[in-house]
């Protein structure tokens, strides 16, 4: 923690669906503004110390389009299926096949990243 300054946001849903044609600049100053009620620190001082960001508007992105994964019927066979590597060439992973209770967050997606991996390195 003390080498590491990152932080990310998330905004979904109808605030969302409100923002999704603002420039980064607008999404910038919104997160700003945000960041600045949180830690009661003014906006500009956020700014000053900002060294880096990146914003991604996943409503925009061509083979996105807002979409995000979630369980169905079908998604524990899925989860079966990708979970093992093409001709040992290919290994799947991601938050959408990492299965358990953590489906669709950022722990999953790294676990399933960690299962791929452990599957290439020790020969699945």
């Amino acid at each position: 923690p003390a080498e590491n300054n990152l932080l990310t946001g998330w905004l979904g849903g109808a605030k969302a669906a409100e923002k999704i044609f603002e420039n980064d600049d607008a999404l910038l100053q919104s997160a700003l503004q945000s960041l600045s009620s949180i830690f009661r620190i003014p906006p500009s001082m956020l700014r000053e110390e900002l060294i880096h960001y990146k914003i991604i508007n996943w409503q925009t992105v061509q083979y996105v389009k807002g979409g995000y994964s979630y369980g169905t019927l079908g998604t524990e066979q899925a989860i079966k299926v990708l979970s093992n590597p093409i001709d040992g060439t290919i290994f799947f992973a991601g938050e959408a096949i990492a299965g358990g209770d953590s489906l669709g967050t950022v722990e999953s997606a790294l676990q399933s990243g960690y299962n791929a991996a452990s599957k290439l390195i020790s020969g699945y």
